[in-house]
């Protein structure tokens, strides 16, 4: 039996990307980036892609960003 995983380097490395652009605080950009990355590793990727809508960036960066987590969902 073979268990997929979500890439768990890239996957951090996009939302830090994004939260660099949404959140002009460091310190905040850092809180949620850190708080994601916990998400993710905890297999809740769902609740990763509704904080994601809840932040106020470009909704096609929003749109991205999901659309990559919603293309990995299975894994």
């Amino acid at each position: 039996m073979a268990i997929s995983v979500l890439d768990i380097y890239h996957a951090p490395e996009y939302l830090c990307g994004f939260a660099e652009k949404a959140f002009p605080d460091p310190q905040e950009k850092k809180q949620w980036c850190d708080n994601q990355k916990d998400l993710l590793l905890a297999s809740q990727v769902h609740t990763v892609i509704d904080n994601i809508k809840t932040v106020k960036a470009k909704e096609d960066e929003k749109k991205k960003l999901i659309g990559y987590y919603q293309n990995d969902t299975h894994h």
